[in-house]
């Protein structure tokens, strides 16, 4: 009993963290492409817009880290199915690595003075990371579950809408035929044909008899004709 109350207990702990991202590690499943080509990407881009950027190297460096390691697990997250938190922080810790050491290899004298100073900015946004990261991944269980559950009103709404017409396409008095036996299926459709003809004959004579009678039109006699009359 305690042996299943604990393996309950983990399972439901597991789930609960795996909302954000924060699941048992499962590093043979992970999408390592995806995460190295994405943390390149924005890495590369995060070091070009620091390059190019006039001003102190703090400002520039703030730039180019927000854009190399803040962006990537907004791409990352949604693509993945394990461990989603942990491949956008690995995603956005990628991103960091390639801008700084872009920065440094490319402008030296203007950076290497600030390596401190960019290693505390490095580590501040890695906590960002791990952030962003988990709420990505709670913002994309959410939706694929409101996504699972409108698919599965639709099906619904489209089966009940298949057996209505169904039902309604049927002829009238089939609901009412016996189950078992072919000949007694056909005696009794005819005999609702019969009754459905029957009926349509009734409601026919019915109208003719309701129906207004039509006003008969007086012959127009005209004046001569009349005084013509009068006079004999």
């Amino acid at each position: 009993m305690d042996k299943q109350a604990d393996g309950s207990q983990s399972t439901v702990d597991s789930s609960k963290w795996s909302k954000w991202g924060w699941d048992p590690v499962k590093v043979s499943v992970w999408r390592w492409k995806m995460i190295g080509w994405t943390g390149l990407g924005f890495g590369v881009v995060g070091a070009a817009v620091a390059y190019v950027t006039a001003g102190p190297a703090a400002a520039v460096t703030n730039s180019g880290l927000f854009i190399a390691m803040l962006l990537p697990p907004y791409l990352t997250v949604p693509r993945t199915t394990v461990n989603r938190g942990l491949q956008g922080i690995a995603a956005g810790l990628v991103g960091g690595l390639v801008a700084v050491l872009l920065l440094l290899g490319l402008a030296t004298g203007r950076f290497l003075a600030y390596g401190a100073d960019m290693a505390v900015q490095f580590g501040g946004y890695a906590l960002g990371v791990a952030l962003i990261a988990s709420l990505m991944t709670r913002v994309t269980v959410w939706s694929e579950k409101k996504r699972v559950e409108l698919e599965r009103k639709r099906a619904e709404k489209a089966n009940a809408k298949t057996g209505s017409k169904g039902s309604a396409s049927s002829p009238r008095g089939l609901d009412k035929l016996p189950k078992t036996g072919s000949a007694t299926r056909a005696s009794a459709f005819k005999a609702a044909s019969k009754a459905e003809a029957v009926a349509a004959e009734k409601k026919g004579t019915l109208r003719q008899l309701l129906r207004k009678p039509t006003k008969e039109k007086r012959a127009r006699v005209h004046r001569f004709s009349r005084s013509r009359q009068k006079k004999h």
